[in-house]
């Protein structure tokens, strides 16, 4: 019995995800995927080819087609989210200190996902 209980709850375990950047564009009428990003895409200029759309999971990172100040807001916003990511993790010591800098991240975060449109 208790080895197929450790098989199952092996099984039920959550698998670590992958999470690569993905970048896509169209190029000669077809659809191009890559996990490396073509010559002529810059992440803070402005792209002068087709248009690129860089994604991470779910979310989109980067949008060529985007004016370059909004592309810039969704790099603030991206970079917003990993502070409030890594301050979570330090709030979960318990330290009242960290948990004043965890919340002061969950209002820079929403300051910055305001800032580009996403709210």
């Amino acid at each position: 019995m208790l080895p197929r209980l450790s098989l199952v709850l092996t099984l039920l375990a959550p698998a670590p995800r992958a999470v690569a950047q993905l970048y896509s564009w169209h190029e000669g009428g077809e659809k191009r995927i890559s996990v490396t990003a073509p010559s002529w895409y810059r992440a803070s200029a402005a792209v002068r080819g087709p248009r690129v759309l860089v994604t991470e999971g779910l979310r989109t990172i980067d949008d060529t087609g985007l004016p370059l100040s909004r592309r810039r807001a969704l790099a603030r916003h991206r970079a917003a989210l990993e502070r409030l990511e890594l301050a979570r993790v330090e709030a979960r010591s318990g330290s009242h200190q960290k948990l004043r800098i965890y919340e002061t991240a969950v209002a820079a975060e929403r300051r910055a996902r305001e800032e580009a449109g996403l709210l």
